[in-house]
Formats: structure tokens, C-alpha cells, sequence
């Protein structure tokens, strides 16, 4: 029997929506739902799908994770991952902690299950901390919301940590060697975004792309605070515009070199200081790194139907800096 549910648990308790309140919800729900458990051993499983690329790269691929644990030590189940490559090549990368389903021991009983959906990608629902106490599968949840994840954060960091491979390598020495080259203390890694999101159906929904009034903004903050002695790193889809468009107000500026997405990222989590423009990819390569950091403040663009799935509260971490 599947039961698909959004609603399944009507909020009982107050919505959590503080960084407080989310550290101190309880981690097993008050209602256990018990006449709704399935025939497994121990706590239900908590899966995700897709997991396949199908669903987002990188980026959206650390939300889906980090939030499906959170949501999964919320309601004591045990998060397992479905055996796909993109699942193998991440387990590969990071110390990820949830299991593939294909190495349990006693396959998962799925004859009883949810199937979670999700109305709006930016906006934290508090009643996913308090699912029916059966295994659970989110379906296309894209849970884009720190609040999912903050009472689990510092597991998330650990998790998401590069194994020591050639890519934590060539990114470490990346940096060490322009900081010698350019003779600066601090480095601020830069992510622009632009190619996808400047597609005519994209721009219609509300993906809009960061204007260069926002990086010459993001630009002399810095320089106003650090000076001119700086140096900003920029990854990038459109070099070309960042080369003929940014304004870097008088601060060094160089293109990353990372052979692939994920070095790319690696490069810009190692910076102390962080700009970012749009999408999950340059969110958490600031996230996993530390420093302030600024991000553009107008996407989704205002009033359009994407902006409607989206509580910028819920998805930019209240200490970080909005810009235009």
C-alpha cells in the first residue's frame, strides 16, 4: 500500500522557524503513528528519488542530501540511498554517512510506504519533522532550506568534507600558489552564474542572473574593507562576461582553475570570503566555507511565479550579507 501524502502530519506543534526553536526540536516525533508502521526491524527508512542527476548536479544534490538527514533524524528513521552513479561518485568524494538500500542486509519492506511531495523548493515546511512513523520516500524534494539541516550542521560540515584525493590536492595548492603569486592575505572566492538561467523559458519563470551593478557592489564592500590588496577568484559559466563585465574596483581578479565542478567548488569553499550570484552550486560553496558572504538578493525575481516558491529566510542564512 503506498500512501501519498504533502499534508501527512498537520502541524501539532508550533512551527519551527528560529535557529533556537530548530535546536531544540525534539528528535523522534510525539506521535508515532503506530498503526501506520511497516513490518521493519528497527526505525522506518527514509529514501530519496530520483538520485540520479536527473534531479539537479552538485549543488542540489548537498541540499536533497543534508535535508533528507535532517528530516530523517527528525522522525528517528534511518536515511539509505538508492544505488545510482552520481550516489557512488559523492560516496566516493565525501564521507557520507546513510548507506546504500542495496547494501542492507534484510531488503527494505516497501509493500507499506509515503511518498512525499513538496509544493515549493524554498520554503521550509516544519511539518516534515513530524512524518507517519513508516518507510518514507521523498520524491522529488528538492528541500532547498538551511532550516532542514541546522540542528545537524556541524554532522553535515563533517559529512561533506573532501576524502584525501587529488582534488583537495590540486585545489590546496591552487590557492597556496596565487596567494604567492599575488602576495595577499585574503582570497574571496567568486561564483557566477549565468548560461541555464538566461534561457527565454527560465527568464519567464523568474531565474534571474545577478547584474554587474551586484558584483561592483560585492566588490567594493570588500575593497572598502580589506582594501585593494586583495584577491577575488571567480568560477563561472561566461567567462567572457566576467571578464569584459565585473568591475573588481581595483582588486586582483583570476579565473579558477578547477578541471571539474567539484574542484571548482573546492577552490571556492577554501577561500576566506565568499560572493555569490545564483543557484545552489555557489550557496554551498560558501556554506562549506567560512567568512562573510555576500549574495544577490534578487532572485527569483521579484513577483514572478518562482519567487512564490521561495522565503529568502528560509533559504539564505540570516548572517549573511543581501546585495543588489
Amino acid at each position: 500500500m503506498t500512501v501519498t501524502i504533502y499534508e501527512a502530519a498537520a502541524p501539532v506543534e508550533p512551527v519551527l522557524t528560529t535557529p533556537a526553536q530548530l535546536r531544540e526540536a525534539p528528535t523522534t516525533p510525539k506521535s508515532d503513528h503506530s498503526s501506520s508502521t511497516s513490518s521493519n526491524v528497527g526505525p522506518p527508512y527514509l529514501t530519496i528519488y530520483p538520485l540520479d542527476g536527473s534531479a539537479g548536479r552538485l549543488g542540489n544534490f548537498f541540499f536533497r542530501y543534508a535535508s533528507a538527514l535532517g528530516i530523517a533524524k527528525a522522525n528517528n528513521m534511518t536515511l539509505i540511498l538508492p544505488d545510482t552513479e552520481l550516489v557512488r561518485s559523492m560516496r566516493e568524494n565525501f564521507h557520507l554517512s546513510a548507506p546504500l538500500e542495496s547494501e542492507l542486509e534484510t531488503p527494505v519492506d516497501w509493500s507499506v510506504h509515503q511518498n512525499i511531495s513538496e509544493p515549493s523548493w524554498g520554503i521550509f515546511e516544519s511539518r516534515l519533522f513530524l512524518l507517519p512513523r513508516i518507510n518514507t520516500r521523498l520524491n522529488w524534494v528538492y528541500s532547498q532550506s538551511w532550516k532542514y539541516f541546522y540542528p545537524i550542521e556541524e554532522q553535515i560540515e563533517e559529512e561533506f568534507q573532501l576524502q584525501p584525493n587529488g582534488v583537495r590536492k590540486n585545489s590546496s595548492d591552487f590557492l597556496a600558489r596565487v596567494r604567492h603569486e599575488y602576495k595577499v592575505d585574503i582570497v574571496i572566492g567568486m561564483h557566477v552564474r549565468r548560461s541555464d538561467f538566461l534561457r527565454e523559458n527560465h527568464q519567464r519563470w523568474g531565474y534571474a542572473v545577478a547584474t554587474k551593478e551586484f558584483f561592483s557592489n560585492a566588490t567594493k564592500y570588500f575593497v572598502d574593507k580589506y582594501g585593494k590588496d586583495i584577491l577575488f577568484i571567480v568560477a563561472s559559466d561566461d567567462r567572457w562576461w566576467c571578464q569584459e563585465t565585473i568591475d573588481f574596483n581595483g582588486a586582483f581578479a583570476r579565473f579558477s582553475t578547477g578541471e571539474s565542478a567539484l574542484e571548482d567548488m573546492t577552490i571556492l569553499r577554501m577561500c576566506d570570503h565568499h560572493v555569490i550570484s545564483v543557484g545552489s552550486f555557489g550557496w554551498w560553496s560558501a556554506w562549506l566555507g567560512h567568512g562573510e558572504v555576500v549574495y544577490y538578493k534578487n532572485f527569483p525575481t521579484p513577483g514572478s511565479n518562482h519567487a512564490k516558491n521561495h522565503n529568502p529566510v528560509d533559504y539564505y542564512i540570516p548572517n549573511w550579507v543581501p546585495m543588489v
